[in-house]
């Protein structure tokens, strides 16, 4: 198990073209939503929203 931080959406790519892994991230509006629906989509996260309750109480089991 590998637990890290990124500086930007782009390593994700990159780290997958290294090994497999899996990515739980928060969803975000505006463009960077938009990156995250038609870039990061290919990578397969788990998407949540900070501000719903059911997203918090699901990621937190």
């Amino acid at each position: 198990v590998f637990v890290a931080n990124h500086t930007f959406m782009i390593d994700f790519i990159v780290l997958e073209q290294m090994t497999a892994f899996a990515v739980i991230m928060q969803k975000h509006p505006g463009w960077v939503g938009l990156l995250q629906s038609t870039i990061l989509e290919s990578v397969g996260c788990i998407w949540f929203n900070r501000s719903e309750a059911k997203d918090r109480e699901i990621l937190a089991r």
